[in-house]
């Protein structure tokens, strides 16, 4: 190809570029719950990162995630979006016990745990997780050693809450 320089004519080199459109992760969370459906296992997070880096975290209401789990579902999604329109990596798992809990069924699993809760004014607290609803969560605080005070309770909204993480505990 010749291309124009001011009064010159040069010889162009170029390189085509084909761009494949970004995998819309409303699509994705469609696919996994379709096949979710009817399971105890549902739906945490999708993430689509630039190079259509696909990320699925599924957890379940009782126990947790197994391989066949993370295969039925990268399987389901293989089959359901076609490679040579939209090229992808894909990455099925679950959650991680160090990622922030998301959903009202991860709060309810996970009643009964320690977890670490960082509140949207900067506090952080640390306690048990007694219960959870739709409206919030109730965390009851370890009674401080050598104190004669009662563990603090305390009601707390999803919307004062920043994020709150599992407590991993070796004991």
């Amino acid at each position: 190809m010749i291309a124009q320089a001011g009064d010159e004519k040069v010889p162009c080199f170029f390189e085509q570029k084909f761009e494949y459109g970004m995998i819309a992760a409303e699509r994705i969370k469609e696919l996994v719950e379709e096949k979710l459906q009817g399971t105890d296992c549902f739906l945490v997070d999708v993430q689509v990162r630039p190079g259509n880096r696909i990320a699925v975290f599924i957890d379940r209401d009782k126990g947790g995630i197994a391989i066949n789990d993370c295969v039925e579902i990268s399987r389901h999604l293989e089959k359901s979006l076609d490679r040579s329109v939209e090229d992808f990596e894909l990455e099925v798992s679950s959650p991680g016990m160090s990622q922030p809990l998301k959903l009202l069924r991860q709060y309810r699993k996970h009643v009964g745990r320690k977890v670490t809760v960082l509140l949207r004014d900067g506090r952080r607290l640390e306690g048990r997780l007694d219960s959870a609803d739709e409206n919030g969560f109730m965390l009851e605080e370890e009674k401080k050693k050598k104190s004669a005070e009662a563990p603090q309770r305390h009601a707390l909204a999803y919307d004062q809450v920043k994020e709150t993480t599992l407590v991993i505990s070796f004991n």
